[in-house]
């Protein structure tokens, strides 16, 4: 094969789907952190999953790609997610004028593709999933020549990327203590390995079938009546399948059709797929659109939704400052609401939000400002891009690594106080953060080492401000002695959010202790119902 167009690629790219997906819970393994919250491989699938289900069939690899990382810019989840759709988003950027490229083209792509994604993290580290990419090309670009099949050309790239994955523990001292190698890093090979067997003819069957897609429906009420004024027309959108006994298909010409459509609305997105035609278009007149398209098929699909309908329940909503959190736990969650948080999105069990799911939330509630929490720093990214896709300066992101941190942050403003601009607010939700110590209790799932920690599978681990500093068998002990490496001479508050599986005398018994030892601190117990982790804890 001396040529890839957009079919190809997209083939290719199922095919390392299918590859990553059947060793997801692999890859969920080589976490780092013996904790259930890490799942790289399961954010890397859901986001080339995105990306694969926005993309279309197109001979042409710059409509093929251009979908693509769309979809995975809108489903990137983690940070792992979100660097992978970077990756890609680099080999649009290659593509995007081109309609198939040779060998000598689509390593230039690859060469575009970890450039894009190294600009895009804040500091870059070597020993992850950008090494490999980086590594994985930059080691064959002598070896390309014209002559050299893709075939060929997938030999030498995963040989070179496999040696750069193998290599990550000597570049990044926490995999080497964890004796692992980049999960990052391993997906990625995952993907290539996938697109290299179907050059081969090597087919994967997924063992999982679901595919997750993000719905967006959009609530119709009363705010459209007979009063109203009728200004912003019909979004309208079909698949037409154009049909032989209306004419012969290849005299249908998408240009012409386009020409119609400018003289009827605007907003427009028409493209011709085979015998397919995808359609979007503003205008005041549906009808005559689709009197004009049923003129040379039937339609698949169609939709018309009153925009004006839209724009009215857009400003009968719309407030000064809407409050974003990510969550787990449904306790934590009404605590947040009482604090004037206006949406909690569903940490998942795991923290895996994507770009997406913010998006989604921003465009449901209407408001002047944003402010969102991630809670987590491997969504900290994800809660970025959704800025940058929906370009709106007034989305504030406060870069909370913990519900804590949001927690302490929301008790020091109120948000429903309109005297207050958003940068007081901001500024008083920061004062709430600075000097807030979070203490995270869970059970470890396989052995581990860790900054030279030994540590057991079934152990209690304590992490402090995302580090971990202690493993015990005995749950209370090992808290206490967590606390104690915390200077608490200026600390005034402990506060005590127990999960799921932590009755209430176990959360109070806890709270007792800490009281006896630290007589001087306030101490409270919530009950947070999160399921990651035993304990989550406030010092502040």
């Amino acid at each position: 094969m001396r040529e890839l167009d957009g079919i190809l690629y997209k083939k290719m790219l199922i095919n390392g789907l299918a590859m990553l997906a059947n060793d997801e819970n692999r890859i969920n393994a080589l976490n780092v952190f013996p904790v259930p919250d890490g799942d790289t491989g399961t954010n890397m699938r859901m986001t080339l999953e995105s990306g694969i289900n926005h993309m279309v069939d197109d001979t042409s690899l710059k409509n093929a790609a251009s979908t693509l990382a769309r979809g995975m810019l809108l489903g990137a989840r983690g940070n792992s997610g979100v660097i992978l759709s970077q990756l890609f988003k680099g080999q649009f950027i290659y593509f995007k004028d081109k309609e198939k490229v040779d060998v000598i083209g689509f390593a230039e792509a690859l060469e575009q593709s970890y450039k894009t994604a190294y600009d895009a993290v804040i500091h870059p580290a070597e020993g992850t999933i950008l090494t490999v990419a980086r590594e994985g090309i930059h080691h064959i670009l002598s070896k390309i020549t014209k002559e050299l099949t893709f075939e060929e050309f997938f030999e030498l790239l995963i040989e070179q990327m496999e040696k750069a994955l193998a290599n990550t523990p000597n570049l990044l001292k926490v995999l080497k203590d964890a004796n692992v190698i980049d999960s990052g890093g391993a997906g990625l090979v995952l993907i290539y390995k996938g697109m290299q067997k179907y050059l081969r003819n090597e087919i994967i069957a997924r063992q999982d079938q679901e595919i997750i897609k993000a719905s967006n429906p959009i609530a119709a009420n009363s705010v459209f009546d007979e009063d109203s004024d009728f200004e912003y027309g019909y979004c309208t959108e079909f698949l037409l399948q154009l049909q032989n006994k209306k004419l012969n298909k290849n005299e249908f010409d998408i240009n012409e059709f386009i020409k119609y459509l400018e003289t009827k609305g605007n907003s427009i997105v028409a493209f011709k797929d085979g015998t397919i035609v995808k359609v979007h278009v503003h205008t005041f007149t549906p009808g005559d659109v689709l009197n004009e398209a049923q003129k040379y098929g039937e339609f698949i699909s169609l939709k018309i939704e009153n925009m004006q309908l839209e724009h009215n329940e857009t400003v009968s909503k719309t407030k000064n400052i809407c409050a974003i959190a990510v969550v787990d736990g449904k306790g934590i969650a009404e605590e947040f609401k009482k604090f004037g948080c206006d949406v909690i999105i569903d940490a998942n069990d795991n923290f895996n939000t994507s770009t997406e799911e913010f998006i989604m939330a921003i465009k449901a509630n209407p408001a002047r400002d944003y402010i969102i929490f991630p809670n987590n720093k491997n969504i900290i990214m994800a809660a970025k891009q959704a800025k940058e896709v929906l370009n709106n300066d007034n989305i504030h992101i406060i870069e909370t690594k913990s519900v804590i941190e949001c927690y302490f942050g929301l008790q020091m403003t109120a948000l429903d106080d309109e005297e207050l601009t958003i940068d007081d607010h901001i500024e008083n939700i920061m004062e709430g953060i600075e000097g807030v110590d979070t203490l995270l209790i869970t059970r470890a799932i396989r052995k581990s080492v860790v900054d030279g920690i030994n540590i057991n599978g079934g152990d209690y681990i304590a992490i402090l401000n995302g580090k971990i500093i202690k493993s015990s068998l005995n749950r209370d002990e090992l808290i206490l002695e967590a606390l104690d490496t915390i200077d608490m001479d200026e600390k005034a508050i402990i506060s005590i959010f127990n999960g799921n599986n932590i009755s209430a005398d176990e959360a109070n018994s806890l709270a007792s202790h800490i009281r006896d030892k630290y007589e001087f601190i306030e101490t409270g117990v919530i009950d947070g119902k999160q399921m990651i982790y035993d304990f989550i804890i406030g010092i502040n």
